[in-house]
């Protein structure tokens, strides 16, 4: 069963990758393999987890939190709640 879950996203900057940025995202999924699987794909984001990249923090949001989200996310209107589903959605972003 698809569910919300919020992911403590690690972005880099630049070919070095020296300056790094903690975000806050949120991606609908059957389970944690498929939130990796696509934390994979976003852009701007360390794909190598290992010393330089930690393991993104991943928890489940709660029934009341995903419902907070979805109203969020139609309120934004940037993107709507069925694209947000299918990638990912940025907290204060609203990507």
């Amino acid at each position: 069963m698809e569910n919300w879950y919020k992911v403590i996203v690690h972005r880099c900057h630049g070919s070095n990758h020296k300056k790094r940025i903690e975000s806050t995202a949120y991606i609908f999924a059957n389970d944690t393999q498929e939130v990796l699987n696509r934390y994979h794909t976003m852009p701007g984001v360390r794909r190598n987890i290992g010393r330089s990249a930690p393991m993104p923090n991943i928890s489940l949001l709660s029934e009341e939190e995903a419902r907070s989200l979805e109203k969020l996310i139609n309120e934004k209107g940037k993107n709507s709640l069925g694209r947000a589903k299918k990638t990912w959605y940025y907290e204060k972003l609203g990507l």
